[in-house]
Formats: structure tokens, sequence, C-alpha cells
């Protein structure tokens, strides 16, 4: 069973992960995660100079309980998401941009390349002039929450 000390440990594999495809580096596509400190300024920094960002959303649980007597409690995770931003008008006059459909299609291959994930599907909607494309994954993956003392 894997043990972690915070969800934000999930989040930061899933990033390392997809900063490992070249892709990303290439069209210069920001990887950002949902719970960071500053994601907000993150968000609005990327969007208004680069006009396109992904970001790992906070995953999906399933609470497991006590599965081995004396442990730490069990959690599953159920889906992970990374939602791709894009605001054309300024993405698409860049060099080397990518579409937030393109970008989300890279996030599936990636992501699915590791064996306990899955692509369930890709979405795409519009929002006030944006493109929003979300990768839903799942994953079977569980682990142990491990408590730490602040």
């Amino acid at each position: 069973m894997n043990t972690i000390h915070s969800i934000s440990e999930i989040q930061d594999a899933v990033k390392k992960e997809l900063e490992q495809n070249t892709y990303f580096a290439k069209h210069n596509v920001p990887i950002l995660i949902e719970n960071a400190k500053d994601i907000e300024f993150q968000i609005k920094n990327a969007m208004s100079s680069l006009g396109i960002t992904a970001t790992v959303a906070t995953p999906s649980l399933t609470y497991r309980g006590d599965v081995v007597p004396n442990e730490n409690p069990c959690w599953e995770i159920n889906s992970m998401n990374v939602v791709v931003v894009e605001n054309p008008t300024l993405n698409r006059g860049r060099a080397d941009y990518a579409t937030a459909l393109d970008t989300a299609l890279q996030v599936a291959l990636t992501l699915n390349r590791i064996p306990t994930v899955g692509i369930s599907n890709i979405t795409q909607t519009t929002q006030g002039g944006l493109v929003v494309v979300t990768v839903n994954s799942r994953t079977n993956l569980d682990f142990a929450l491990e408590e730490t003392e602040e």
C-alpha cells in the first residue's frame, strides 16, 4: 500500500508526469496545481501572458476504511482530472501555440501511460470566450494518508 502525507503529493506526481512530455514545454503550456497557495495568481498570470493553462485538479477520493488493522485508514483515488483553459484570441496569436483540445489530448496520452490510470472521457465547453477542456481519468489506486503532527 502506498503511503502519502497529503493530497498535494498526488497532484505533484501527476504534474511531474505531464512535465516529462516535451509537448508542454514546446508549446509553452504551464501545468499548474489546483490547491497551490497562489493558484489564482498563477492562473491570471498564465492566461494574461500566454492564453492557456493546464491545471491538475484535486482528485476524487473514496474512503475505504481500516483495510489493514492498526494502520492508517485507506483511501481510493476514483478520478483525477486535468482542466485545460484557453483564451483563443490571445493563445492562437503566439508562435508554437497549442489549442486546448490538442493539449488535452496530450494530457490524456501522457496519463494513459501510467499503469493505474485510464482515461474515461474528454469534454469541451466554452465559458465567456474561453475554451475549457477537461480530461477525466479513472484510477483504482489505493493509499493510506499518513497523519502528520503540526
